[in-house]
């Protein structure tokens, strides 16, 4: 699903869209980056739950800078956020599936 707006595009990330995939790049790098700090994180649902405001945080910074500039407008916002709130629970479905293949490599097929 794609919606454009002021030259703005809103995607739902796709399997098999050009789009999708150097978000999964960026996602790898994220990931990279902030896995040691996680690692470290005495409780690891503290560090993903940090993560998680985090991540918000900086796609909200990076879309206030969009507007101070003029590049996306206030109505934009909402269908950002609509959009967001899909990547996010597309997100959740990757997370199963990676958590799944993991268990399925460390404990075999049939036992996990």
């Amino acid at each position: 699903m794609v919606e454009q707006s002021n030259g703005v595009r809103f995607s739902q990330a796709q399997d098999g869209d050009g789009r999708q995939e150097i978000a999964m790049e960026m996602f790898e790098a994220i990931k990279q980056a902030l896995a040691p700090i996680v690692m470290a994180t005495p409780d690891p649902r503290d560090g993903i739950a940090m993560t998680i405001t985090a991540a918000n945080m900086f796609a909200g910074a990076q879309w206030g800078t969009l507007l101070h500039m003029g590049e996306v407008t206030t109505q934009d916002t909402k269908r950002s956020a609509d959009m967001a709130a899909r990547n996010f629970r597309e997100g959740i479905k990757v997370g199963l599936a990676h958590a799944k293949r993991v268990e399925i490599e460390f404990h075999g097929a049939g036992q996990a």
